[in-house]
């Protein structure tokens, strides 16, 4: 690969057009980011949004569920 190349891995399930993959490639040019990922949606015209975007949970929230948790007998 070359530094201009992009390597994009996708599940088989994935449709991504022609003018989404254009759009997505003018986005990391202009953003130039080391990893990124795109937004799902579960229809065609692309207003059902998949729930891949997830935040993780910072480790005090971590922390304080498990002291949260009662141990039954």
């Amino acid at each position: 690969m070359k530094e201009c190349d992009y390597f994009i891995t996708l599940n088989p399930d994935i449709l991504l057009d022609k003018s989404n993959t254009l759009s997505l490639i003018k986005t990391l040019k202009h953003k130039q980011p080391q990893l990124a990922t795109i937004n799902l949606f579960l229809d065609k015209e692309e207003l059902v949004t998949d729930d891949n975007i997830r935040l993780y949970p910072e480790f005090m929230n971590f922390i304080k569920t498990y002291l949260s948790m009662t141990v039954v007998p």
